[in-house]
């Protein structure tokens, strides 16, 4: 057992692709993600707690009802992903050859559902997107604007994988969904969340990320990124399992070396961006009292902040993350000062973190919020959610 989790935490890069013309409503072309894993994880655990409801309460705070009551939030023609932790059954669809799919639950932690949710939510948060785990919200949605990601236990029925999906089958409409497979990738909390993202992405149209040499050769399916660390870089259609920060790429894909892919911009052919949060100049400031969350979402976005200091304080720019080392950001932060009259004082950047901090003395200040290329990323796919505040 011990040698067989260790094994699914190895997670290197290899794809087998396989075209289908069986499908009921589509031509479709098959996504199989085996991750490269030599030897899965074939061992499935106990049960674990796991309370739906708290992760709702989690992803969605204040005033909340039964989920048997939930009313949908209107999604104003939002497109939704479902996360689906609970067991279904798959009927219907392109999968269905061989009849009905009974997919047992995810067997996941209510504290590992709640990681994986807040990951997956920042990676597509600045896409008019809704990632939701409430079965009632994406009933709600367009079914031409939907897909279901069905992450369980259950994997005989397809075979050894680490995820699997129809690419282009966002928008077909008759509920088929994409599937990543817990168990046998040994219930990692990171391996799950980066697998969700990245099946949802080829439903949306994106292809892996590959990697090739100088003259044009395969080297990888998968393209693994660059660096260690905090600010160790890999692309979400790539291998993220190793690295913290994960992002949308512009690079060549699967099909050829001068194929070059534009993941933000095909995600955005579908279902368009969220509008800016922030002004991009200081003469239209948000006045920052003590905290303000805010997103990242173009590669050149600036969100600009005003203060008025009466004492010293320290500015604090943090990506969003789940943990220590700015675990599952997106954004390599810079931190532009302003003095009173506009002029640019301080620049802020920390090449070895994804955050910045600086102490101010008592004074009139404007901010400018923005990403920063490091060793190992550009900033084209640097985009997600963070926070600006004073202490």
């Amino acid at each position: 057992m011990r040698k067989l989790l260790i094994a699914g935490f190895a997670l290197l890069a290899a794809c087998n692709k396989s075209v289908e013309k069986q499908a009921i409503y589509h031509p479709t072309e098959k996504e199989i993600c085996s991750f490269g894993l030599t030897e899965f994880n074939l061992t499935k655990r106990a049960p674990v707690t796991y309370d739906e409801f708290a992760v709702r309460r989690k992803s969605n705070p204040g005033p909340t009802v039964p989920p048997a009551t939930t009313v949908p939030p209107a999604t104003t023609g939002s497109s939704v992903i479902l996360l689906d932790f609970n067991g279904h059954v798959v009927s219907g669809t392109s999968w269905n050859s061989s009849g009905d799919i009974n997919c047992s639950p995810a067997n996941l932690t209510t504290e590992a559902v709640s990681e994986i949710v807040e990951r997956v939510t920042n990676d597509y948060s600045e896409f008019n997107i809704i990632i939701t785990t409430d079965e009632a919200v994406y009933n709600a949605a367009n079914t031409l604007k939907r897909m279901r990601v069905v992450i369980t236990e259950s994997w005989e029925w397809f075979g050894q994988a680490g995820g699997v999906a129809f690419l282009n089958s966002f928008t077909w409409g008759n509920n088929t969904p994409c599937f990543v497979f817990s168990s046998l990738l040994s219930y990692s909390t990171k391996s799950i969340a980066e697998a969700s993202s990245h099946e949802a992405g080829h439903t949306l149209g994106l292809r892996h990320q590959s990697s090739y040499d100088a003259n044009g050769v395969k080297i990888s399916e998968y393209n693994y990124g660059l660096g260690a660390g905090e600010t160790g870089w890999a692309p979400i259609m790539g291998v993220g399992y190793y690295k913290n920060l994960t992002v949308w790429h512009n690079g060549p894909n699967s099909i050829s070396s001068t194929t070059i892919q534009n993941d933000v911009t095909i995600i955005t052919s579908l279902v368009g961006l969220k509008m800016d949060d922030y002004t991009n100049t200081t003469s239209q400031a948000v006045s920052l009292s003590s905290s303000l969350d805010g997103c990242i979402n173009n590669s050149s976005d600036i969100d600009c902040f005003s203060v008025n200091l009466s004492a010293p304080k320290n500015v604090i720019v943090t990506p969003f993350n789940v943990g220590i080392g700015n675990s599952g950001a997106n954004v390599d932060l810079l931190l532009k000062i302003y003095n009173g009259q506009g002029n640019l004082i301080s620049t802020v950047d920390n090449p070895s973190t994804l955050n910045v901090t600086i102490a101010l003395d008592a004074g009139t200040y404007y901010f400018s919020v923005s990403t920063i290329a490091n060793q190992y990323a550009g900033t084209y796919g640097m985009l997600g959610k963070y926070n600006i505040s004073l202490n």
